[in-house]
């Protein structure tokens, strides 16, 4: 179960896991949501801390690991925070049932 960094910094390390078939791999809606959101960020979204390369290597590692979960390796499927697997990496959207969880307490 990768989360949004394992995705972003180290995609090539992911389709390796996925490659080898040795593994079942289950993405969380939290993640693919939050890629989505990293993909789409602009300048004006980033922290003082953040410089705009950085924004920009985030935003495009973002969009090429969503590229690589929508070509739906065969054992790497999209979960819902209630364990529900979902056939595709499509629109996704989940009811926010949360209870003030963070993102990181819903993927766990």
């Amino acid at each position: 179960v990768p989360d949004t960094n394992i995705l972003v910094d180290s995609l090539e390390s992911m389709k390796e896991l996925a490659n080898s078939g040795d593994w079942s791999i289950r993405v969380p809606t939290t993640v693919v949501i939050e890629l989505e959101g990293l993909a789409k960020a602009g300048d004006g979204n980033r922290a003082e801390s953040d410089s705009a390369e950085h924004l920009a290597q985030v935003r495009e590692n973002s969009r090429a690991a969503l590229a690589w979960l929508r070509d739906k390796p065969s054992n790497t499927k999209c979960v819902t925070s209630k364990g529900t697997i979902l056939a595709n990496f499509g629109v996704i959207s989940e009811e926010d049932c949360s209870d003030g969880q963070k993102n990181d307490d819903k993927i766990l």
